[in-house]
């Protein structure tokens, strides 16, 4: 379990200091998220047809991974990645992430200083300001280009056929087993030994 002053440097991190790798000729598209949308299932589904950050983390490592990234990078600007947004409404994000313990991991991956502050005696103070961070996240990311990004709500993207397809479109895919074998939407089942497949 790491100490107060660890949280603090993690938040740190990646807030001022994080470094995104890109690989040469092995990434296509990045799927980005704050968490709680379903967006490990994506990424596996894409990854067997292009190159996306679950590939990056498999093959580099969790230290290189690129996850929950709270702004767009400047060389997501330079190199023209392609960005899948998975969007939630913002209380459904909260109380998901909430249920599998992984609030204060979700503040660290945003930059914030102090991830354990309110947990202990004031929830309604930490809904705010992880709530906050959520907000953030959506108003950074309509900055990126219309042509590189393609915002997806969830669960839609599990469900209606128009946005596999609207998604298979953005990213040139041309194989139809792409919508063939597209996951199906399967919610969490929270019992008492549960096991979080994302993880």
């Amino acid at each position: 379990m790491a100490n107060y002053f660890q949280l603090f440097q993690r938040g740190f991190k990646n807030r001022y200091l994080r470094k995104i790798y890109i690989p040469e000729n092995k990434l296509d598209c990045i799927i980005n998220h704050p968490g709680g949308c379903g967006g490990v299932t994506l990424s596996k589904h894409i990854n067997q047809f292009q190159y996306t950050n679950y590939h990056i983390e498999k093959e580099y490592g969790y230290q290189k991974a690129i996850a929950h990234l709270i702004k767009p990078p400047s060389v997501f600007y330079k190199k023209k990645i392609k960005v899948i947004i998975l969007k939630r409404d913002l209380n459904e994000i909260y109380n998901s992430l909430k249920k599998r313990g992984f609030l204060r991991n979700s503040l660290v991956w945003y930059g914030d200083l102090l991830p354990f502050r309110f947990f202990n005696n004031d929830e309604k103070k930490l809904k705010k300001k992880f709530t906050g961070y959520l907000e953030k996240f959506y108003e950074n990311w309509e900055k990126y280009p219309d042509s590189l990004k393609i915002v997806i709500n969830y669960p839609n993207i599990f469900q209606s056929i128009d946005d596999q397809n609207s998604l298979k479109s953005f990213l040139n895919i041309k194989d139809q087993k792409f919508i063939e074998n597209f996951p199906k939407f399967d919610p969490y089942a929270y019992e008492k030994n549960f096991i979080d497949p994302s993880s």
